[in-house]
């Protein structure tokens, strides 16, 4: 598995490593739709160790796919509610594409961001 999810009480962290594929990015929706629970209020993707296969795989379209899958797989009752997602992600190419998938508006009531470090996408998701 080319992730870790870690249940951290108050939100999930997800630290990304080697080469991640679509297919897992994919099986990452249906781990979010079976165990985000309500005393979840973020989650932390962790992008910074994925190496550059994994940069190059990632497209607008797989993301667009992906935020179609949540439509559909994701709880509305979780989709409505407020709610964090901080990706920490310091290569551009990545960004612009994690830039689209917020922009497509799958999580009109989620504050998605992208920040340079681990520690400011913490900092972010665990405040208030």
């Amino acid at each position: 598995m080319p992730y870790e999810i870690t249940d951290e009480g108050r939100g999930v962290y997800i630290r990304h490593y080697g080469f991640t594929t679509p297919r897992e990015i994919m099986e990452l929706t249906t781990w979010e739709a079976d165990n985000i629970r309500d005393t979840h209020g973020y989650i932390i993707a962790d992008l910074l160790p994925v190496n550059s296969e994994t940069v190059f795989s990632w497209t607008h379209s797989l993301l667009e796919a992906v935020a179609d899958d949540e439509a559909v797989r994701l709880p509305k009752t979780y989709l409505d509610r407020p709610f964090k997602l901080a990706f920490a992600c310091d290569n551009k190419l990545l960004e612009d594409v994690l830039q689209a998938f917020i922009e497509s508006g799958s999580r009109p009531n989620h504050d998605i961001q992208i920040f340079p470090t681990l520690q400011r996408a913490r900092q972010w998701a665990e405040d208030g």
